[in-house]
């Protein structure tokens, strides 16, 4: 033992220049004592210090006035810790690493091999080499930090008294990190066979070549220490999806998982990965209406709001289909006859000892005729939509008649299309009644007597045999209905639901602006449509910490008249830098931009076209809490932010990646919007496009209105 020791005294509730004492105490044999007067009114941090040895810092709190505290303070055999650094050439080379040193989990050291708890040291830097400091003996997880960069790990060294431990090459990065550990529901990782990912969070719906190859370059990975830690370092601000995968068990995840610049995310939770089931799903009838065997398609759901298929294959004899090895949770099962046919999708949640399903089918058997005016039509039919949940196809003979096998009785929504003459009517509404206890049903489809026709043309009136004419109603929202030109550069288009209408045409040449035109039943509307050359908008988003990757930028043009530039909503994805680009109407003045990246606050913002865009990102947010009953009647959710309006259904998507609800009722919770005024309207199809367009305001009849604070609660009830 040292023949003396140096002591340090801190208040830890002032400034240390204005605070700090030292006293030294002569040690006879293994202890030695001092007495310093200090503050009995403040807690004091103690610390002894003596070549050779180190000693953990101790907390001595307030006393009563003239009491003594004994201190007690030991000193262990001192290791070193030695190492290079290499930094970012954007930064300063450090003065200091500051270094913490955490017991490996599970290891077998006491409190005789070395200090109890996570202890942290301080080392000097001179000229990129970190100065030999002392530290505690023991066998520790490393973390290395240094101001404004991105901490890092190195896993289980051993710290040895009198010896000098060389970290070796220390590459400080920019951005934040993520660490933590993972298990098995049986035990440990086995690191030789698991794998931890690290995605960006977004959009998932956006399946794009693009998108996806700009997740591959984003995405990250990690190696397991022997106890199942794992770390990412370098990681750019923003939200992730952290998935840990291992043969046998199901992968686990965790979302969303916010990264600040020079910070750690520590998942203080270990990463479970749980034991997999089989589920049994029953579908009776045993086989479908042809005597064939069902088709299952079991689906689990994924991030934001896509299904992932985790299991297919054929009913056995007795109705029933075994899946592979799945973990337990929520599911939809979808069933298929043998011909393709979509006959409904069930929601599920699966667990340990309930795996077992059954799903019944009230066959039904239906006759029917379709016609248009009084003359019948040849045609392909989809009961419950031609891409819907439930789809059934058809096809009449050339009288109009056809035979279908339905799942249910009731009401249906049918798609019908034909070729001659072209026909495309969505969305009629189509009374499925049986007979007594017979199962079967005889209906007759009505299309309405209604012609779309015209002409696509460029600038200079040639016509553009090469474009695409996109229909869209104001009707109940069906989607957009898109015609090809002939070589003439011609169209038409038959059956629409008679209304109130958009089209517009695009092609290689261009795309033109949106009209707006009327059908009645028994009548032929004509439109030239005129497609101008389109213009490319360049912009960056960015936060405080840098450029954004993985932002999905949506935006909406409108012309200087107020009206809709395009259908269509032209979006891009930003790269690692955080810059996108996308093609815009050219006559075009102005644009709505929506960008969602999360881990930051929804933005929503008007520019100008012509500019090179830079929007900013904050974090600053507030959760909103939408409520009010499903429509019926056609109309559609629109909320307005601070005069800027976006459509309710791209905040469902906002709300399932920043782990919002979303209800049955269109009741949702929405995380990540930014503070200012909110109006939650209800309003028809030709109002909200009205009002995206920045053409005007909703009335204030329509909407439920209040204000969102930072780190507040919002709720907007219709109705209220």
């Amino acid at each position: 033992m040292p023949a003396e020791v140096g002591l340090h005294f801190v208040a830890e509730d002032a400034e240390p220049e204005a605070s700090a004492m030292t006293a030294t105490v002569r040690l006879e044999g293994a202890s030695g004592s001092t007495e310093v007067r200090v503050d009995g009114h403040k807690s004091w941090k103690v610390q002894a210090s003596a070549e050779g040895f180190w000693s953990p810092a101790t907390i001595a709190s307030p006393g009563a006035p003239d009491s003594r505290t004994v201190v007690p303070l030991v000193l262990w055999p001192a290791a070193e810790i030695a190492g290079k650094i290499t930094h970012p050439k954007t930064v300063a080379e450090p003065d200091e690493l500051r270094i913490r040193l955490a017991p490996v989990p599970e290891s077998k050291g006491t409190s005789a091999e070395q200090p109890e708890g996570t202890h942290w040291i301080s080392c000097n830097i001179s000229d990129c080499q970190i100065v030999p400091c002392g530290s505690p003996p023991g066998r520790w997880n490393v973390r290395i930090d240094s101001e404004g960069l991105s901490p890092l790990y190195i896993w289980d060294i051993v710290l040895q008294p009198g010896k000098t431990f060389d970290l070796g090459e220390i590459a400080l990065q920019l951005g934040g990190s993520i660490s933590g550990r993972a298990i098995t529901a049986l035990g440990p990782v086995d690191p030789e066979v698991s794998a931890a990912e690290l995605h960006p969070l977004s959009d998932p719906t956006d399946l794009s070549t693009e998108w996806q190859e700009k997740k591959a370059q984003l995405r990250r990975l990690s190696d397991f220490g022997a106890w199942g830690d794992f770390h990412f370092t370098g990681v750019a601000p923003g939200s992730y999806r952290l998935v840990i995968r291992q043969e046998g068990f199901a992968p686990a995840e965790r979302s969303p998982i916010p990264v600040e610049a020079g910070e750690e995310t520590l998942i203080d939770k270990p990463v479970v990965l749980e034991r997999l089931l089989r589920a049994v799903i029953n579908v009776q009838p045993a086989t479908d209406p042809f005597q064939k065997r069902w088709t299952v398609n079991l689906h689990r759901p994924g991030e934001g709001s896509v299904m992932t298929q985790v299991g297919s294959g054929s009913t056995d004899p007795a109705g029933a289909w075994r899946s592979p090895p799945i973990p337990s949770g929520p599911y939809s099962v979808q069933i298929l006859d043998q011909q393709g046919n979509s006959m409904g999708w069930w929601d599920l949640e699966l667990q340990r000892g309930q795996e077992e399903t059954w799903i019944d089918l009230p066959i039904v058997f239906v006759d029917g005729r379709v016609r248009m005016g009084e003359e019948p039509l040849s045609a392909r039919l989809w009961f419950g939509g031609k891409t819907g949940r439930e789809s059934i196809e058809a096809e009449t003979d050339e009288d109009g008649a056809f035979y279908v096998v339905l799942p249910r009785e009731g009401e249906w929504t049918v798609d019908v299309e034909a070729d001659d003459p072209l026909v495309v009517s969505r969305g009629l509404d189509v009374e499925i009644e049986p007979v007594a206890d017979l199962r079967s049903a005889d209906v007759i489809i009505e299309i309405p007597d209604t012609a779309v026709e015209g002409e696509v043309v460029d600038e200079v009136g040639v016509a553009v045999r090469s474009a695409q004419v996109l229909l869209q109603s104001y009707g109940e929202w069906r989607g957009v209905l898109p015609v090809d030109t002939d070589l003439s550069g011609r169209f038409e288009l038959r059956g629409m639901r008679p209304g109130q209408f958009s089209i517009e045409a695009t092609s290689p040449e261009g795309r033109s602006e949106p009209e707006t035109r009327q059908v009645a039943e028994g009548q032929t509307v004509s439109v030239q449509l005129t497609v101008r050359k389109e213009r490319t908008m360049i912009g960056r988003v960015l936060s405080d910490s840098g450029p954004v990757p993985g932002a999905h930028v949506f935006v909406f043009p409108f012309t200087n008249s107020g009206r809709p530039a395009t259908m269509r909503i032209p979006d891009a994805r930003t790269d690692i830098e955080g810059r996108f680009e996308l093609a815009v109407p050219g006559g075009s003045t102005s644009a709505r931009v929506l960008i969602m990246a999360p881990g930051y606050a929804l933005e929503l913002t008007t520019v100008n076209q012509g500019t090179r865009l830079e929007i900013p990102l904050s974090r600053t947010s507030g959760t909103l809490h939408l409520k009010g009953n499903e429509s019926t009647d056609g109309s559609v959710g629109l909320v307005m932010i601070d005069g800027e309006a976006v459509s309710a259904f791209r905040l469902r998507t906002w709300a399932r990646l920043n782990q919002g609800t979303v209800e049955p009722d269109g009741s949702m919770t929405i995380p990540s919007m930014p503070p200012g005024s909110y109006a939650y309207c209800y309003l028809s199809l030709e109002e909200a496009l009205f009002v995206l367009a920045g053409a005007g305001l909703p009335k204030a009849e329509a909407c439920s209105e209040g204000f969102l604070t930072q780190n507040g609660d919002l709720t907007l009830e219709l109705g209220s």
